[in-house]
């Protein structure tokens, strides 16, 4: 079935739906971020959003919102297809509702990404009559603001982003191994807001060891919801029990090992309260990735940040398990070829093969700039 493109004027209303959306981000999930607006012809009735998981969706909050307003809504803008199926929700489905509304037009930002679900809903509300407006590049828009959401339909693993920070000259610490601290407080304070919205955080026994991290976000404003996972790969158990991490130790701090560690380094961990998992070693060396994002992904770890060493992080794009980078570029120089950068090793050996960000941003962190991106999606015929 197809249906008419938005006008300049639904377009404008679709990119609010969209910052409706934001405002789910970190407790919706792992549903998608849905924003939606009501209007009275062309104007202004109500807003809606989708903010926590279980809870009204965005077209129930905002026709929810709507009554006892001076103007009847005829029309609804949503950045997704409203739901029609029943099996499996916490809620009813929307297009009820918004046919008991008497809605008689309905702007939609995308079709859902299910494909059991894809086209039903707008399907239905055609059907009843009511004018379906559908935005033919939405796809793209839902994508970027739901990557977690997309992931999780077609793999069984996290969506993972990568972040490190460095010098302007491309150097994540001295030749001495010094990196404390090369970005500022505000670039510090972003990546615990950044943390807060993760369902877990990684890093390697190697940074622990270097940084004593704690890898919580005890800098951001607030948190969502639960605190995120703190989560090292840590083949050989060599994280000390008077560790910073092992100190914070709760219900929500694990560490994966090789099966084959000391068992009496897993029992002191345990005892200190972290969760000590078996993960098989990698080919090369520390645990496989593969498996570990498995785990968590079975956990409910829908969101992972991963703060990585240069080899980690340069396993975790060997691996192809990357799907966003998020660099902090503080404005300093090192100036020697010997000091450690982002990426160890020859992932690629010509330009024309290098590793390709897409849907870029760059904003300043006080005197910092985080420049971040989403790893170019396959083409046909590539790896995904």
């Amino acid at each position: 079935m197809s249906y008419r493109e938005p006008s300049p004027a639904e377009r404008a209303w679709l990119a609010r739906a969209v910052e409706l959306a934001r405002l789910g981000r970190g407790a919706v999930e792992p549903n998608p971020r849905v924003g939606a607006v009501l209007l009275a012809g062309d104007q202004w009735v109500a807003d809606g959003a989708h903010r926590a998981f279980g809870g009204p969706h965005a077209e129930i909050e905002a026709l929810a919102a709507s009554k006892g307003a001076p103007l009847r809504p005829d029309t609804l803008v949503v950045s997704l297809e409203p739901c029609s199926a029943t099996a499996g929700k916490k809620t009813p489905p929307c297009t009820a509702a918004i046919l008991a509304a008497g809605i008689r037009r309905v702007v939609v930002g995308a079709l859902d990404p299910d494909p059991r679900h894809r086209g039903e809903g707008l399907a239905q509300l055609a059907q009843a009559g009511v004018e379906v407006v559908l935005e033919p590049e939405g796809g793209a828009l839902f994508a970027r603001e739901n990557a977690p959401f997309l992931r999780q339909l077609k793999s069984d693993r996290p969506h993972v982003v990568l972040k490190w920070a460095m010098t302007l000259d491309g150097r994540v610490a001295t030749v001495s191994g010094d990196s404390r601290w090369i970005t500022g407080e505000a670039a510090r304070a972003d990546v615990h807001e950044r943390r807060a919205y993760a369902d877990a955080v990684l890093t390697g026994v190697g940074t622990l060891l270097a940084d004593d991290c704690r890898l919580d976000a005890r800098l951001s404003r607030a948190l969502p919801r639960a605190a995120p996972w703190r989560v090292v790969l840590d083949a050989d158990l060599r994280t000390p029990p008077t560790a910073a991490f092992v100190a914070l130790a709760d219900e929500r701090a694990a560490i994966y090992a090789a099966s084959d560690a000391a068992p009496e380094r897993a029992a002191a961990l345990r005892a200190r309260g972290v969760d000590v998992r078996c993960a098989p070693r990698a080919a090369t060396r520390g645990v496989a990735l593969e498996p570990v994002l498995r785990d968590l992904h079975q956990r409910g770890i829908r969101r992972l940040w991963v703060e990585a060493g240069p080899r980690l992080a340069a396993a975790f794009f060997d691996a192809l398990l990357v799907d966003r980078v998020c660099a902090y570029v503080a404005p300093r120089l090192l100036g020697s070829a010997s000091a450690p950068g982002p990426l160890e090793g020859a992932l690629r050996l010509r330009m024309d093969e290098a590793l390709a960000l897409e849907e870029l941003g760059v904003e300043r962190c006080g005197d910092d700039l985080r420049i971040e991106g989403a790893l170019r999606r396959a083409a046909p015929g590539e790896r995904p």
